[in-house]
């Protein structure tokens, strides 16, 4: 891509900023409410039982001694995300982010 390590950060910065503006965009313009979640530890924690289970990103699968559960690091992300915005009760609420209609 760019040589340049702090170029190709700030490209990817932009590009990422505008991906955020279409989805609040096509959200408002389909009445579907954005809800932004921190990532922070959401592949770390069991989406089961929220046990800590530590692990590099290397490691591509989730096996939590806990509980048992085995499934794919990013579906158990992306299972602790969905759970994170579900408990802020905030889905169709004021403070979801998504641009207010002119």
């Amino acid at each position: 891509m760019v040589r340049n390590r702090h170029l190709s950060t700030s490209i990817s910065d932009a590009a990422w900023g505008r991906f955020l503006t279409w989805v609040s965009y096509y959200g408002m313009l389909h009445a579907i409410p954005i809800i932004k979640v921190a990532p922070r530890f959401t592949s770390q924690h069991c989406s089961l039982c929220k046990t800590l289970v530590k692990k590099s990103l290397s490691v591509r699968t989730h096996i939590c001694p806990r509980c048992g559960l085995v499934m794919d690091l990013d579906e158990n992300a992306a299972r602790n995300i969905l759970k994170k915005a579900i408990e802020d009760g905030t889905a169709g609420q004021a403070g979801t982010n998504a641009p207010q209609r002119a």
